[in-house]
Parts: C-alpha cells; structure tokens; sequence
C-alpha cells in the first residue's frame, strides 16, 4: 500500500480530470436509462421520466461541466453542482421506485445507484481536494495510570 506524505500538496488538476470524467459519465448513463426505459413502454403519460435525466444532463454539461474543467476555484462550485444534481437524481429515482411503473422497477433502482455512486464521488472529491474538512475532536485527557503491586507466587 503506498503512504503518501501528511504535507503533501493536493493537486487540483488530477481531481479537475477526474470529476470531469465523473460529470460527464453521469449525464450520459442517466440519459441512456431514461431513453431505454421510456423504449420498454413508450407513452405520453410515461415521458415524465425523461424529464429529470434531460434537464440534470443540462445542468451537468452546460453549468458544472466548464466549472470542473478549471483546476482552480471554480472547481468547488462544480463539484457542489454536480452533487446537487446527483442528490436530485436520487431522489427522482426513488420517486420512480415507490409508484407504480409500465417497465421493470430494476431499472429505477440501477439509476438510484448510478446516481448514489455519483453523489459519493463528488463528496468524495470534495473532501479530496480539501474544500470540505471533517471536524476534528479535541484529544482526549491522559487517564491516570499507577503501578500495580507485585504479588508474591504461590
């Protein structure tokens, strides 16, 4: 396992390609299983759920996506942006799991876990790139320690 140094400098750029990479994964695999989704039953009534994965696709792309592509300030705004929308697909797809649905409930659940996995990543890279921090908690006080007596053997 390789140790890497307590002090060493976060490069921005790799987490930059990575998100970027991350972002664009999203919008695209949220896109294809709506479309196929909506493929398995297609309906006006059933066009709703290409709603959700249309317009984050549009957000990913058109606002986080030049965000994520700067290694520099800008790179928070698109990581709390692309796990804003993630957090929206999560919650679009429960929404797809709990009523009732023309095609398998597999599918509502394979984007709820695209759309999980891509909320952890971003946090993950969040905290990454040091925009977000755990708190730390105080140390803890020394418990008082005293020499047990010797015992003599039997």
């Amino acid at each position: 396992m390789t140790q890497f140094p307590a002090d060493a400098a976060v490069d921005l750029s790799l987490i930059s390609l990575a998100a970027t990479q991350e972002n664009y994964g999203l919008a695209v695999v949220m896109l294809l299983e709506a479309a196929y989704s909506f493929s398995l039953a297609p309906s006006l009534s059933n066009a709703r759920i290409l709603l959700p994965p249309i317009v984050a696709a549009a957000v990913l792309v058109v606002v986080a996506g030049p965000a994520l592509g700067q290694a520099g300030p800008s790179l928070f705004f698109g990581l709390s942006v692309s796990s804003a929308v993630s957090l929206a697909l999560l919650l679009s797809a429960s929404l797809r799991l709990s009523n009732p649905t023309p095609y398998p409930k597999e599918l509502a659940a394979g984007s709820a876990l695209v759309a999980f996995l891509g909320l952890a990543s971003f946090l993950q890279n969040m905290f990454a790139g040091e925009f977000l921090a755990l708190p730390s908690l105080p140390p803890l006080p020394e418990l008082p320690s005293f020499a047990l007596p010797e015992l003599p053997f039997i």
